[in-house]
């Protein structure tokens, strides 16, 4: 067609995806013609993707884990800069929460392994 395609090749073509543009047309059609209406939908398709703000989306996990009250200055050091979700100190120790990377998990168990040495539990991974 004369906008699906135009606006998806302009997205394509600056690596945007997982996104949606939606261009209103009030004037043209049969008076534009199709070659009118394509480059009428890309440019301001185009526009509008140039002066939008761009944010990059990384797909996370939530990661959570039980280590014992005095391994807290540890972890905690180790989970500086992640999204901290929950901490709750109960009977048996401190139950931290934090949103991670999917690319970082393992990276984050392998170090948190090495950090606590091996004294951690109850390791969960939700979506």
């Amino acid at each position: 067609g004369t906008a699906g395609r135009p606006i998806l090749s302009v997205m394509t073509g600056m690596g945007i995806r997982d996104a949606g543009v939606l261009v209103t047309r009030y004037f043209g059609g049969i008076k534009l013609g199709a070659g009118g209406l394509v480059r009428a939908y890309s440019g301001a398709a185009s526009d509008c993707l140039r002066n939008a703000s761009k944010v990059e989306v990384v797909e996370q996990m939530l990661v959570s884990f039980i280590v014992d009250f005095d391994l807290a200055g540890e972890v905690f050091r180790l989970v500086e800069g992640l999204e901290l979700c929950e901490t709750t100190y109960e009977e048996d120790g401190m139950r931290l929460s934090a949103r991670v990377p999917c690319d970082k998990i393992a990276m984050l168990h392998h170090d948190l392994n090495e950090a606590t040495r091996g004294r951690f539990r109850g390791w969960e991974t939700t979506a």
